[in-house]
């Protein structure tokens, strides 16, 4: 990803992974009463990522020059790789989800909508909550890191950084 328009392809292509795992969850969820819990949180992790993401796209479309920065001291570094090793990150770690979840969807295919799930489908997902949950975790950091990131970029906005710091070097 060298240019602004493959990044925002790339979180583009990502948002729509993030839909595609809200709605097998969803599918989940509906296919058995009783779900575990588990799956609700998984529903919101990814949909609050695809917000993330969407912020960081706008950002792009607005400034693309936020990836080059104007170094020699003038403004921040090039956040591009920053941003590039998040997207990644985020976009390994969102695909392992869904190729669990759409595991556990093919191994519970045989019950019907609104049953309870069999005591085998509910081994194989504790057997994968475990596993689950750590990559939820996984998204909960990159997301955070990528808002934090952001968040920098956009304070970078209102008091320039070697400002800022100047300010506060008692602290130091």
């Amino acid at each position: 990803m060298a240019d602004p328009l493959s990044l925002i392809a790339t979180i583009v292509a990502l948002v729509e992974t993030c839909a595609h795992v809200v709605q097998k969850v969803t599918d989940l969820k509906r296919a058995f009463s009783g779900a575990p819990a588990a799956l609700h949180s998984l529903a919101v992790d990814c949909t609050t990522t695809a917000a993330v993401l969407q912020r960081l796209e706008s950002l792009i479309r607005q400034r693309p020059q936020i990836l080059v920065g104007t170094g020699g001291g003038n403004g921040p570094a090039g956040l591009r790789d920053s941003f590039e090793l998040l997207v990644q990150g985020i976009r390994g770690t969102i695909g392992l989800v869904g190729e669990e979840v759409q595991r556990i969807l093919n191994t519970s295919r045989d019950g019907e909508a609104g049953k309870a799930m069999s005591a085998t489908t509910k081994a194989k997902f504790v057997w994968k909550e475990t596993l689950l949950k750590d990559l939820l975790r996984e998204v909960r950091e990159q997301r955070s890191s990528l808002s934090f990131l952001l968040d920098c970029v956009h304070t970078y906005d209102i008091v320039p950084l070697p400002l800022l710091l100047s300010t506060c070097r008692w602290w130091w």
